[in-house]
């Protein structure tokens, strides 16, 4: 999903219901189809195993040896993904450079 911001889908569904497991969704300064250099995606993390909930796996060198590819589905199509960095952050820290002036910035 993606908002208007990045509050709203932290306590709503996809179908707009109120719900406060939210939902995962992307910043909303990105381009929706995942052209920009960097596209974060957001989600609480559950204590149930849902969502970002086994995202700290990836702190053990030996789980991101064998998971290097992250499959994302949406309803515009299907995204392999390759993760490299994560952050566990207050929500509140602004933490992003989301523009870059070329390859190389980035």
């Amino acid at each position: 999903m993606q908002g208007t911001d990045n509050a709203y889908y932290l306590e709503h569904l996809f179908n707009r219901e109120v719900n406060h497991m939210g939902c995962v969704f992307m910043d909303y300064r990105t381009a929706a189809d995942f052209s920009d250099y960097h596209t974060p995606l957001y989600a609480h993390h559950s204590q149930n195993g849902a969502m970002f909930a086994g995202i700290e796996k990836y702190k053990a060198q030996s789980f991101y040896e064998t998971h290097k590819k992250i499959r994302l589905q949406t309803p515009a199509g299907e995204y392999t993904l390759e993760p490299y960095t994560g952050l566990v952050l207050n929500a509140e820290v602004d933490f992003l450079q989301l523009n870059f002036n070329s390859p190389e910035e980035f």
